[in-house]
């Protein structure tokens, strides 16, 4: 099934360009004529399906954010349906808000691609090591000897830290690419 989304989504990508481009629009259905019913029928087509699509990502986006925030998870514990109203309302708020400043589609996939792609190459590994090789400062389960998880090495926690600004770097210039364009 990916194989078949990224074929179709490719074949799209490709038709744009190659009917548009260098014109092209981050929303290549804001090149077309407004006008044109069979147009409509298609922005109607994409309404309806993030419509019923959102819900499953958007439940996916907060159940991951509380799983990574400690307080959030503390607040759930505490008092379940304020901690999840609260949760939920700020994040549709945030994403509303967003949504209404921000007319292309291409900056806010460009600046999710400059975070995640930055992070997942050069920031998570790096902290995951950190993380895994502090002598009982991990808030993670020791072993009953007591040791880090992993061995401590000093050279590669530095290396790791760089890795982490250098990550950081590549952030903030993805992201300034993205928005001076």
């Amino acid at each position: 099934s990916f194989s078949t989304a990224f074929t179709v989504y490719s074949l799209f990508a490709v038709s744009g360009l190659g009917l548009f481009g260098d014109k092209l629009l981050g929303n290549v259905l804001k090149n077309y004529d407004p006008d044109n019913t069979a147009i409509m029928m298609v922005w109607f087509g994409m309404a309806f399906a993030i419509i019923f699509t959102y819900p499953l990502v958007f439940t996916a986006a907060r159940e991951s954010l509380v799983g990574s925030q400690p307080f959030l998870q503390e607040a759930l514990r505490r008092q379940p349906l304020l901690a999840h109203v609260a949760i939920t309302c700020t994040m549709v708020f945030l994403i509303s808000s967003v949504a209404c400043c921000v007319e292309d589609v291409s900056k806010v996939t460009g600046t999710l691609g400059a975070v995640v792609g930055s992070s997942l190459c050069w920031i998570c590994p790096s902290s995951v090591y950190l993380k895994l090789s502090r002598k009982g400062q991990s808030g993670l389960s020791m072993p009953l000897n007591g040791k880090a998880l992993l061995p401590y090495n000093g050279p590669l926690s530095v290396y790791t830290s760089l890795l982490i600004l250098v990550g950081s770097i590549s952030i903030v210039v993805g992201v300034h690419a993205v928005w001076s364009n």
